[in-house]
């Protein structure tokens, strides 16, 4: 077909750091923000713009910022001026803390806000979790009645992320407790617009104070080598976590889509063991399990 030749690009971008307390970062980036797999699928690299500041408090506390504007949607052809485009907004603040030699704690809380109305009939219906099928079925009727069984709306999110770690040091290997907290603000308006949406043969009434997140975690050995953030020869990573996201707490269009499908309503156990063969070769085995909220 004459549309079936393509180059797919999965990172493009321009920085510019003019001062020791800033820089900023323009295209397809990885990710610039302080996060874990609870809130943002691994796989994913934001496209837009970023800013970023840091100061040092004293000797032992570096506090840093980072703002973010995302393309969530692009219309294309887009015409419509401002632009009909949806974009996420990141707010974030935080702060490390070297507590002794081996010793540091970090935090950064992070607010995602979203712009926009774009023109994805989906996007901007109301979310009701319901299963694909439905989606299916929706799709082969009307683009109109698939709102029932939407899975992407982005509707009623305000979104609050804590996202923090204990770093410390076990004879050579490094060592992390990890932790991350959401909270929508707009959870029970969510929860409210797809009880209305379904209707009441599919959600009898709205599911309310389904608006919380939460993950607790461990690792050991070569920090960061699971999800490829580090690489050396003969090195090694253990990982686990627990993870509870319920209904609508978070935004399902970003967290993970490998483990737990990128559903909310669910809770379980991830863990993984990664190997570098080489400097260049890693090798990873993952397992994951959950059920049901």
């Amino acid at each position: 077909a004459k549309n079936s030749d393509g180059i797919n690009i999965g990172q493009a971008y321009l920085g510019w750091r003019p001062t020791d307390w800033y820089e900023m970062t323009v295209g397809k980036m990885p990710m610039p923000l302080y996060i874990t797999p609870m809130g943002w699928d691994s796989d994913l690299n934001p496209e837009g713009a970023v800013e970023k500041f840091k100061f040092q408090l004293g000797e032992r506390v570096d506090l840093f910022g980072n703002f973010g504007q995302f393309i969530y949607q692009d219309t294309n052809p887009d015409t419509a001026f401002p632009s009909s485009d949806t974009f996420l907004l990141a707010w974030q603040v935080g702060a490390n803390a070297r507590l002794a030699k081996d010793l540091s704690f970090k935090v950064a809380p992070v607010v995602y806000s979203y712009t926009g109305v774009g023109n994805n009939n989906l996007l901007n219906q109301p979310f009701t979790g319901e299963g694909l099928n439905g989606i299916n079925v929706g799709l082969l009727t009307n683009a109109a009645s698939a709102g029932p069984y939407n899975q992407n709306g982005i509707n009623d999110l305000l979104v609050l992320e804590v996202p923090a770690e204990l770093n410390y040091k076990v004879g050579q290997y490094g060592a992390r407790l990890f932790g991350d907290f959401g909270y929508n603000f707009y959870g029970d308006d969510r929860a409210r617009a797809a009880a209305t949406a379904a209707g009441p043969t599919l959600l009898p009434h709205a599911f309310t104070g389904q608006n919380k997140a939460y993950q607790v975690g461990a690792g050991f050995g070569n920090l960061g080598l699971v999800y490829g953030q580090t690489s050396k020869k003969h090195t090694w990573e253990a990982r686990v976590y627990w993870q509870h996201i319920e209904q609508y707490a978070l935004d399902v269009n970003l967290i993970d889509s490998d483990f737990f499908e990128g559903r909310a309503n669910l809770q379980g156990v991830y863990s993984a063991v990664a190997y570098s063969i080489t400097d260049g070769i890693i090798g990873t085995v993952r397992y994951g399990y959950a059920s049901r909220i």
